[in-house]
């Protein structure tokens, strides 16, 4: 099931106030939002936490995925790692092949379960918004 949020007032304003609060900056549209967790002067989070409205049932669906500006280090990583792992099948070495390619399995897993941790931090932050305004 995808999460989402109704599209009114109160919403949009519970938007706001997360971005007024310090929790997350970024922006809302009329069509959709894009937001990034903030705590103080650092990023703690790589991940972006969009909304894309819905006309037919008046509802943003929200998917959390990797910010762009990180997105350049994983491409890096990947790229990297493909280059060795074609340089140890060229010299026969498996346990490297082995060895990278378990790292790239538990890199995947761990970047899939931080989405779904930043997405729920963020539905906790909206609710506690949300509900707090009249």
């Amino acid at each position: 099931m995808q999460e989402a949020i109704y599209n009114n007032p109160k919403s949009i304003e519970a938007l706001k106030e997360l971005i007024r609060s310090g929790f997350y900056y970024g922006q809302i549209k009329e069509e959709y939002f894009e937001l990034t967790y903030h705590n103080g002067a650092k990023n703690v989070s790589n991940f972006c936490i969009t909304g894309t409205l819905d006309k037919s049932d008046n509802r943003f669906y929200l998917k959390s995925r990797i910010s762009p500006v990180s997105i350049w280090f994983f491409y890096i990583v990947v790229f990297a790692m493909i280059f060795v792992i074609i340089v140890s099948l060229v010299n026969r070495q498996w346990l490297i092949v082995t060895i990278v390619l378990v790292a790239a399995i538990l890199g995947s897993i761990k970047i899939h379960s931080f989405k779904r941790m930043a997405l729920d931090l963020f539905i906790d932050r909206f609710n506690q918004f949300y509900y707090k305004l009249k």
